[in-house]
């Protein structure tokens, strides 16, 4: 074993979510601070563990409270093997590691998986469908059919919130053996790649970044550093540049966007206005639109497919992530050219993610002083 490199999911589901966020975490060990909610939610864990295992719970303390909300939801008596439990699995030339929180042989060559999750909202809680397709799930499952000789694995995600008084909710699904094979192909040959960069020790400013998980669960514990180790110029360093144009040009100062993103090379791209409008001399466009109309569909698709009311209702930190991805894959479907002027605001109250979403799209942008 020792001479066999070791996966564990969660490094599998980082390098899918963003390879840069990987390299930072496994190339270059770089291990994040614990936030509050992470702490929070090992203590959660460990609470449910020793529910499981002595059928005790310390309704007292922050983190019983929070836990005895999904009891309801957890099997009895089962082994103490059976509660997180560590094990490895060879696959071709590497191995897979894993801790499921829970598991239970329900008979007839049927499993039940369990796992604790804590969330701030319910509204981060994987939907059934995703359930069946999640890297966690569908590793720890692949271990049951392989090891317990299952031929059908149960599927029980449970939700603990931290926000507000103490609620639980429980997401199930089922996974058979020839949907968990191809799903888990899948997963093996993104692990074969991961063994491949890890061998070649990529720079990990080379690597790819993905902007729309930046703030998937909260803000990316390595955002500051990724963005001063990228192509991007951080935006304090351009204000020389941009007092200089101000005071040559008079009250509009216009730069081209830094042709750094690809979508930054789409010269024909709209023109980006941050407080301040085109002047009339140099007024060619055909249509001028505020950001908050240019918001409206988007704001109206995260209503449809996130069923929220508004986004802002998304857990604590996911709302910049879903505003930031929707409004990019709009601007990327939706052909905004040349001729179109977008006005924004510096303090625009969509957040600084969503100016930095349209700066990078734009093919030039224009700043009022």
């Amino acid at each position: 074993m020792s001479n066999q490199q070791i996966l564990r999911p969660s490094e599998i589901d980082t390098f899918l979510s963003c390879q840069r966020k990987w390299g930072f975490r496994y190339l270059n060990n770089i291990e994040p601070t614990p936030s509050p909610s992470i702490t929070l939610g090992i203590a959660v864990h460990k609470a449910l563990e020793n529910y499981l295992i002595n059928n005790q719970i310390d309704h007292q303390s922050t983190e019983g409270q929070i836990a005895q909300a999904g009891l309801r939801f957890l099997p009895n008596k089962l082994p103490r093997n059976y509660v997180e439990k560590k094990f490895y699995l060879p696959i071709e030339d590497f191995l897979i590691s894993g801790t499921p929180d829970f598991f239970k042989d329900l008979g007839n060559n049927v499993w039940l998986l369990g796992d604790h999750k804590t969330c701030s909202a319910f509204s981060s809680a994987l939907k059934p469908d995703e359930l069946r397709e999640n890297t966690q799930a569908n590793i720890y499952a692949y271990w049951l059919f392989k090891e317990k000789n299952a031929e059908l694995v149960k599927l029980r995600w449970i939700y603990y919130r931290t926000k507000g008084s103490a609620q639980a909710q429980c997401v199930e699904a089922e996974l058979k053996p020839e949907d968990n094979d191809k799903n888990c192909e899948k997963l093996f040959a993104t692990a074969q790649e991961i063994i491949r960069l890890r061998k070649i020790q990529p720079s990990t400013a080379g690597l790819t970044k993905n902007l729309s998980a930046c703030f998937k669960y909260g803000r990316c514990p390595y955002y500051a550093t990724c963005k001063q180790g990228s192509t991007e110029a951080p935006a304090d360093q351009s204000k020389p540049l941009l007092k200089k144009a101000a005071h040559e040009d008079g009250d509009n100062a216009t730069i081209p966007a830094p042709p750094s993103d690809k979508s930054r090379l789409n010269q024909e791209a709209f023109h980006l206005f941050i407080d301040c409008t085109p002047i009339k001399t140099n007024s060619a466009y055909q249509n001028i639109i505020e950001l908050s109309e240019l918001l409206k569909p988007v704001l109206e698709k995260i209503h449809t497919e996130k069923n929220l009311k508004h986004y802002r209702l998304a857990g604590y930190g996911q709302h910049v992530g879903i505003m930031a991805q929707y409004l990019e894959d709009y601007l990327h479907n939706k052909v905004l050219g040349n001729n179109t002027a977008v006005l924004s605001s510096s303090k625009t109250p969509e957040g600084i993610d969503t100016l930095q979403t349209l700066s990078a799209a734009a093919s030039m942008i224009v700043r009022g002083f």
